[in-house]
């Protein structure tokens, strides 16, 4: 897991936990949950695709220049993760078919 990862994690965690507990932000507890993260992370590893994947790979690798919304990103990026065996793995053609089959789809 990249360094940058586990920094919007423990952003994640501690904005939830301040909006929830009423909580002041606090460096000590930053720590804590960023080296627990560190610490489950040590010996595993992820490959992280994001929306952000998504949206630039359409926008720049089809002739249209598609541009698709937050949703539309993540429904793509949630029928990859469903539908996609681990023995082949997810490249960018696999992201470029799910794009072109969601594209059909909407169409």
């Amino acid at each position: 897991m990249y360094e940058h990862h586990i920094d919007e994690m423990t952003k994640a965690i501690m904005k939830r936990a301040i909006n929830t507990f009423v909580l002041n932000s606090n460096p000590e507890i930053d720590q804590h949950i960023r080296e627990a993260l560190f610490s489950y992370w040590h010996d595993k590893i992820a490959i992280v695709w994001t929306v952000e994947d998504v949206q630039e790979y359409a926008r720049e690798n089809h002739a249209d220049g598609i541009k698709l919304t937050d949703d539309q990103a993540r429904e793509i990026l949630n029928d990859v993760f469903d539908n996609t065996s681990a023995e082949y793995g997810i490249s960018w053609e696999t992201i470029d078919s799910y794009i072109c089959d969601y594209i059909g789809e909407v169409s």
